[in-house]
């Protein structure tokens, strides 16, 4: 599995909530779930290689 580092803050449901008013949209709740998990973080980088 693909291990996460933060750098930046989390983004909070409110953000999330704020956002899809501003831009009169629903993001899909799996991608919701993605962003309050992991939003605000990298892969870390040995898990990819390059071509």
């Amino acid at each position: 599995m693909t291990k996460m580092l933060s750098v930046n803050p989390k983004v909070s449901l409110q953000d999330i909530k704020q956002f899809e008013q501003e831009y009169e949209l629903t993001l899909p709740k799996q991608y919701v779930d993605f962003l309050l998990e992991y939003n605000g973080g990298f892969p870390q980088e040995s898990n990819f290689k390059n071509l």
